[in-house]
């Protein structure tokens, strides 16, 4: 009899333990299906935003942006007597070049859909609060090579729609290899600025935009071509 209790009580704990593994089992194997499940739904969402857009066709091709950037740059040399003291080149940031900029470094870079769309949100942004202005610059004379300094001798204008304005000037520290595929017209010898101007971009290149660069050591005007081609 004690044998047959015994018997009973190992066929009833055998089920229960049985029992709880199939249960563990499902709950397991559920729990296994909801995280890749939850994996696929992830990598989905995420594939299209980590595209690169290289070889978007829709991009501006590499030649029409730099002809954006010939169509609006400018160049003065001053001399005295046969001494250069000064070589500036300059690029009005109009709008089609703005936006043709961002193009060309989402090529370069491989920005994703995401990068792309946040580049534009911004420089949409810029140009309805200012005028941008690459320059290119160089002097001989080094210590008048300080147009970021409060201390600088050099006034700068731009005279735009019968106003003028004065610019913060910001010394870039990118490396050259990366400014020169943005600007060819930059030189090693020259030291590049950005010139940021109080005025809609839209305004400046409505009209006649004239820079003016003047000190003791020199002075030249550089008008923009911002008729749209």
């Amino acid at each position: 009899m004690t044998k047959s209790i015994f018997n009973l009580l190992s066929r009833t704990f055998v089920q229960r333990l049985k029992s709880v593994f199939n249960s563990c089992g499902l709950l397991f194997l559920s729990s296994c299906g909801l995280l890749f499940l939850s994996s696929c739904g992830t990598m989905g969402v995420g594939s299209n935003d980590r595209t690169s857009l290289k070889n978007n066709p829709s991009l501006v091709p590499e030649s029409e942006y730099y002809s954006f950037v010939e169509q609006r740059s400018a160049k003065q040399i001053v001399y005295d007597g046969m001494i250069n003291v000064l070589d500036a080149s300059a690029t009005l940031m109009s709008a089609d070049l703005t936006f043709a900029q961002i193009d060309h470094n989402a090529r370069i870079f491989q920005y994703n859909e995401s990068q792309y769309q946040n580049e534009k949100g911004t420089a949409k942004n810029n140009l309805g609060q200012q005028t941008e202005i690459f320059l290119s610059f160089f002097v001989p004379d080094k210590k008048f090579d300080d147009l970021a300094k409060r201390s600088t001798r050099w006034k700068i204008f731009l005279d735009v729609a019968g106003q003028r304005y004065e610019p913060k000037v910001i010394k870039i520290k990118t490396q050259f290899a990366e400014i020169l595929s943005l600007y060819p017209n930059h030189t090693r010898w020259g030291t590049p600025y950005r010139l940021i101007f109080p005025v809609p971009t839209s305004i400046s290149e409505a009209g006649k935009a004239v820079l003016t660069l003047t000190s003791p050591l020199a002075s030249t005007t550089m008008e923009f071509n911002t008729e749209k081609k």
